[in-house]
């Protein structure tokens, strides 16, 4: 059975110890990864409270991606435009859009939710691919974003749903780039279960821990992202969880190779280096990671992955 960790666990080990939260670098704090090495999960221990968790995202520019890092594509050298376009050519990775959501339904209108939908982007492609999507957003300042884009959004979290959708059911549920965020994701996931339909879908993304640019980067690695993110997860244990949980999972997809060698993406991971004295990564790392990544399997070289699960029909049999 799928569980959160518990450093006395049989089988859970440290696996890193994070001298500083990278964003906050004047906290002074420290964190701890344990790792189960079974079903490749990762957790911070011990877990923070609610109040340290809200405390983790007290930074400017969290919710608009860090849009003023003060890099730009044309500052950039000969050598780093070659790279970034090699790994363009390289990426076959599926994108969440509104073709591929329009693609998902088959021609068919779905009604959707997103919890943690943060500024409403997911929603905007969900809307253009002709769904009825509403949102479930703890961040009052991005629950404030999407209800100006025109959604129906409620405050709330994957643990502690709002009221106002307790009891309804979706075509879909999604939960992108949010579990990882979560300080009980088997709470959170056996909730969305409550909100699929029968023979409805959960769509649950999350960045893929198995990366080679986790293995590489490390501590600076963009998508590590501690404290922010609590769960650590890849394929294997995003797959274990789903089923655990009562879903028939369907299929695992994957994105992310190109924007790894992106301006944002490597100004993040430079500053990164710098707030936890550590350091700055140069472009040889980075020609490491296109090497490793240009023919390995899809599970290690993107950097997040995708499930897609069915909720099985009332009295149906395996």
């Amino acid at each position: 059975m799928f569980a959160n960790l518990e450093i006395t666990d049989p089988g859970v080990t440290l696996r890193a110890h994070i001298p500083g939260d990278w964003r906050r670098p004047s906290a002074g704090e420290e964190f701890d990864l344990y790792w189960r090495d079974a079903d490749g999960f990762g957790q911070l221990l011990p877990r923070p409270t609610l109040s340290q968790i809200n405390a983790f995202y007290e930074i400017p520019s969290y919710y608009d991606k860090e849009g003023d890092v003060g890099a730009s594509a044309g500052g950039r050298s000969f050598a780093w435009r070659l790279l970034q376009n090699l790994a363009w050519r390289r990426d076959m990775g599926k994108d969440l859009t509104a073709d591929w959501c329009r693609r998902m339904a088959g021609g068919e209108k779905r009604r959707c939710v997103e919890i943690g939908c943060s500024n409403g982007t997911n929603l905007l492609k969900l809307r253009n691919a002709g769904h009825e999507a509403i949102g479930v957003e703890s961040d009052p300042v991005a629950l404030g974003v999407t209800r100006g884009l025109g959604f129906e959004a409620y405050a709330g979290t994957a643990e502690d749903l709002p009221e106002e959708i307790k009891g309804q059911t979706f075509d879909w549920v999604f939960i992108i780039h949010a579990l990882e965020h979560c300080l009980d994701p088997v709470l959170a996931v056996r909730n969305a279960l409550d909100l699929v339909k029968d023979d409805g879908q959960i769509l649950i993304e999350v960045p893929n821990n198995q990366a080679a640019g986790a293995r590489i980067f490390g501590d600076v690695w963009f998508w590590l992202d501690v404290p922010r993110h609590l769960n650590f997860f890849t394929p294997k244990s995003l797959m274990a969880l789903v089923k655990d949980c009562g879903f028939e999972p369907e299929a695992l997809e994957y994105t992310g190779f190109n924007r790894q060698f992106g301006v944002e993406w490597v100004a993040m991971q430079v500053k990164a280096a710098d707030a936890l004295h550590e350091p700055k990564p140069g472009i040889l790392p980075y020609i490491r990671l296109l090497l490793s990544g240009a023919f390995a399997r899809d599970e290690d070289k993107y950097d997040s992955v995708r499930i897609v699960a069915r909720k099985p029909a009332t009295g149906a049999t395996a």
